[in-house]
């Protein structure tokens, strides 16, 4: 964190998921790449995305959590050397204990608190990737109240968000 990018504003294009995340990757309003509302959003593999454009520099590109994009179980967008999205279908109504996930293509249910098991992934990845990672984290938490694990329940140390 004290080597990172402090934003002290961030703004959305249009209020949801899958149209934030196509104007993240695309660097493009989310009109300009026909994903205009979470249903049914596809991201189209013929628009460059910022990770395939590190891809093709040599970095390791990995994406982990809610994708809502279009399939779940396929890598997209340059993320082909980690793919672990949350199954959304899943017949489990809550997907923050114990979710369900698609791992390298296979459906295997995780253990312990979604924005746990999420962050562990992400950071394997990283320690993975050598000098090179683009991991993107796409939490799946934030549209539910969730009470946190006794694990991240700590308070953050400001000082490290601000880089101070």
């Amino acid at each position: 964190a004290y080597e990172g990018v402090y934003f002290s504003r961030a703004y959305v294009p249009l209020p949801q998921c899958a149209p934030s995340r196509a104007a993240l990757l695309s660097g493009r309003f989310p009109h300009e790449v026909n994903v205009l509302r979470n249903a049914d959003a596809t991201w189209d593999a013929s628009v460059p995305s910022f990770s395939r454009m590190l891809k093709e520099h040599g970095y390791r590109c990995g994406f982990v959590g809610k994708w809502h994009l279009g399939k779940l179980e396929t890598p997209q967008a340059g993320f082909d050397d980690r793919w672990i999205t949350i199954d959304l279908d899943a017949p489990k109504q809550n997907h923050y204990t114990d979710p369900f996930l698609f791992v390298g293509g296979n459906r295997i249910q995780a253990k312990g608190a979604l924005c746990e098991v999420l962050t562990e992934h992400a950071s394997k990845f990283i320690a993975e990737s050598g000098d090179k990672p683009c991991p993107e984290l796409a939490e799946g938490s934030p549209h539910s109240k969730v009470a946190p694990t006794s694990r991240s329940s700590a308070p953050a140390d400001a000082g490290a968000r601000r880089g101070s």
